[in-house]
């Protein structure tokens, strides 16, 4: 059995956070489909979609991320994976 989403979200709050990130969870929202996740550092602002191990993103999601991105935003998916190159640091 895979890992629940919120587990891989908190792992990865955790992750960001000793990177010196700001995270905030996005879980009040009034945008249906909007990113779990904005994390902020160094002037960069990171919109994540945190998904269980192999999920998906659904429709919505993808279009609300494609309407992110022609407004110049950053949105990746995380997976528990490997960290996005957004996300990265350089000696990662």
């Amino acid at each position: 059995m895979s890992e629940l989403e919120s587990v891989t979200q908190q792992r990865l709050i955790e992750t960001l956070r000793k990177k010196g990130w700001m995270v905030v969870k996005n879980n009040l929202c009034s945008v249906p489909g909007f990113p779990d996740l904005t994390a902020i550092r160094g002037g960069r602002v990171v919109f994540v979609e945190v998904k269980r191990p192999n999920g998906r993103t659904r429709p919505l999601q993808d279009h609300v991320h494609k309407q992110i991105r022609e407004h110049g935003g950053v949105v990746v998916t995380y997976d528990g994976g490997i960290l996005p190159k957004e996300l990265k640091d350089e000696e990662d």
